[in-house]
């Protein structure tokens, strides 16, 4: 009966792992920088994805990131 009841757990356990992998995402991040002319770092810029509701804004170096994009090309505008 041992035998019987680890053999349910095993496959109970296989199942669940198995369905977790059909939930796995398949989204990217985005980053990069924002500079002048002269490559000096903007700080402060509004940067997004046109065509979606995601964007960022840079850190004082210049720099951002946006997550959970779907694989693709994309247009990004800076304000």
């Amino acid at each position: 009966m041992v035998k019987r009841a680890s053999l349910w757990i095993a496959v109970v356990l296989a199942l669940t792992l198995l369905a977790g992998q059909g939930f796995a995402g398949t989204t990217g991040k985005l980053n990069g920088a924002v500079k002048d002319q002269k490559g000096d770092p903007l700080p402060g810029v509004s940067v997004t994805i046109e065509g979606t509701k995601r964007g960022g804004v840079t850190d004082a170096s210049g720099y951002f990131f946006v997550i959970n994009l779907d694989p693709g090309v994309y247009r990004v505008t800076a304000s």
